[in-house]
């Protein structure tokens, strides 16, 4: 239950990251598209008194064809920002249905511990159950240990190494107790 409020904790800061991703993100888009407006503007103006100066003689072709280039490159940067700018707005809409930027963007400082975020109390609950992992693969490994009763001399394995083996299966293999050993046999008389 624990590990699952904190997934769920988890994935709303994900979600909440995201979403501010994409405010931030649609923001700066607008930003740079206001730039990239400005800047065509100004070439426009410069085009302008550049054809001007041309057509009075003043600056020769290759300065015209030069600055109407750069007119053409500033048009090209404000086309990419629109874009830049529809591709963020699409994105904040499909994560709130607001088809634009909040009137205010705040964001409060927080006030978190690092050890309550949840990805940590997932990784804490990650570390818990591989350690339980851990204990269950040793206490399993005591069972694969197999121990006579007696002290002896084993004879040769009745079982193939790496054979399944239960409690119901064939003797491993035979031990002869040494200690103490009994003999029987008889003395002619």
């Amino acid at each position: 239950r624990a590990h699952a409020q904190a997934s769920l904790a988890a994935e709303r800061l994900i979600l909440a990251g995201k979403l501010r991703d994409s405010v931030w993100d649609l923001a700066m888009a607008q930003a740079e598209e206001e730039i990239a407006r400005a800047q065509l503007e100004v070439e426009k103006q410069l085009e302008s008194d550049v054809r001007r100066r041309h057509s009075a003689g003043e600056l020769a072709r290759t300065d015209l064809l030069l600055i109407q280039e750069q007119s053409l490159l500033a048009e090209q940067d404000l086309q990419d920002a629109i874009l830049v700018e529809q591709g963020a707005l699409a994105r904040l809409r499909l994560l709130t249905g607001l088809n634009g930027l909040p009137e205010t963007i705040q964001e409060p400082v927080s006030t978190a511990k690092a050890e309550d975020h949840p990805r940590v109390v997932l990784a804490k609950a990650a570390v818990e159950m591989a350690r339980a992992e851990v204990n269950t693969a040793q206490l399993n490994l005591g069972y694969t240990t197999i121990n006579a009763p007696v002290t002896g001399v084993s004879s040769y394995a009745l079982i193939q190494d790496g054979a399944y083996v239960n409690q119901k299966s064939v003797p491993l293999t035979y031990v002869a107790q040494l200690d103490p050993i009994w003999v029987d046999f008889s003395i002619p008389e």
